[in-house]
């Protein structure tokens, strides 16, 4: 058992440097590009892109998903750009035990769906790092999701 814990701790340790050196390179350029979609979608712009669609295309169907979207945009955006926020904040953690600690306190301050996601990916990488990859990605989900579902699920209620 100590064996077990000892590498599954090992290669949660690793996915996060791995995931570190992604956050670096790619975390400020995709939060300067959600920023200017957001800029644009909430500026006079974003009107004007708006009034050029609904103009050039006849009949009002394209009016209603123009202004869907900019209103979908206007409540995701922020929430994405917290994300992505966090997650930059994460990467500067150098201590892998404070990261650790940061990623989880994160994952539970988000929404259900965000939540579940992680963990069921999570999930999924520790049953193909426990297997030494001997899994597909596409295994490990299933197995994660059948012991969820068949196992877990009947021991908790």
């Amino acid at each position: 058992m100590k064996n077990f814990l000892t590498r599954m701790w090992a290669f949660i340790v690793k996915l996060f440097v791995k995931l570190d050196k992604i956050a670096d390179k790619f975390a400020p350029i995709a939060i300067n590009i959600v920023e200017a979609i957001k800029k644009v979608n909430e500026s006079s712009t974003g009107d004007i892109i708006e009034l050029i669609i609904t103009t050039a295309i006849p009949g009002t169907k394209d009016d209603a998903i123009m202004r869907l979207v900019r209103k979908k945009l206007k409540d995701l955006l922020p929430k994405i750009l917290l994300q992505m926020n966090i997650v930059q904040s994460i990467s500067n953690i150098s201590d892998p035990n404070e990261q650790l600690k940061a990623i989880l306190i994160a994952i539970n301050m988000s929404p259900d769906e965000t939540k579940n996601a992680y963990y069921h990916s999570f999930a999924a990488l520790i049953l193909q790092a426990i297997a030494d990859k001997k899994l597909t990605w596409s295994e490990s989900v299933y197995i994660a999701q059948y012991y969820f579902d068949n196992i877990y699920k009947k021991n908790v209620n």
